[in-house]
């Protein structure tokens, strides 16, 4: 087996970035980054909505979006979380869950750069009309601030409530559906840190890198 491949096997992530690569060759105006983002608030009362994956590497996978939100508001109750993507060009879909932790400022900060003015410009607008009372802003108009719109060069600051989130893993699971839709092969990956490393057994082996990995078929009505 050659590194490349050793690498795959103990690291999943692997895995997710180069079906990521396909799906954005094969189908790229379907938006493969897009996942759908499950969280349960408070009253263990489950909620599903889209998100963009921006990062995905051994730390884990990054999205981001406006704090205070009701997702961020859910994560903040009920850190586990999961994420899945789904290809259908492809007929293939990743399950990601684990723990949710919050991203640095600096690197919130990075994203943000990344956007196209245009869309920093509309994110601080929906700051200024959302968050700030009228009287700051008659404040800030009177004083010459402009928060929405300053000189073309001046770089944009972050929006105070805007900001990201690493799902920190522990379970992959990467699916694969049959030609004929009869069936579809799994491949799961469970992070277990109890085992000793280097453990293997039968159908089920446990790595030195830390992860259990076993496969099946699972088969339609």
């Amino acid at each position: 087996m050659d590194d490349q491949r050793q690498n795959v096997i103990r690291e999943p992530y692997c895995i997710l970035r180069q079906w990521l690569s396909v799906a954005s060759h094969v189908a790229p105006a379907s938006q493969p980054r897009c996942a759908c983002l499950a969280t349960v608030d408070a009253a263990g009362q489950p909620a599903t909505r889209m998100t963009n994956v921006r990062q995905i590497n051994a730390a884990g996978l990054t999205f981001y979006t406006t704090l205070g939100s009701r997702v961020a508001g859910k994560i903040d109750n009920n850190p586990h979380v999961s994420l899945q993507f789904h290809w259908p060009q492809l007929r293939r879909s990743v399950h990601v869950s684990g723990t949710v932790s919050d991203v640095s400022a600096l690197r919130s900060q990075l994203q943000f750069a990344r956007y196209p003015r245009e869309v920093q410009l509309g994110m601080h607008g929906i700051w200024a009309s959302e968050k700030r009372s009228l009287c700051s802003r008659i404040m800030d108009y009177l004083a010459g601030i402009s928060v929405s719109a300053p000189a073309p060069e001046e770089p944009l600051p972050l929006p105070w409530n805007w900001g990201g989130f690493l799902l920190q893993p522990s379970l992959y699971e990467f699916w694969h559906d049959n030609c004929d839709a009869s069936s579809r092969r799994c491949m799961r990956f469970q992070r277990c840190l109890t085992l000793p490393r280097g453990r293997r057994y039968r159908v089920v082996n446990a790595n030195r890198y830390d992860w259990v990995f076993d496969s099946f078929v699972e088969y339609g009505s």
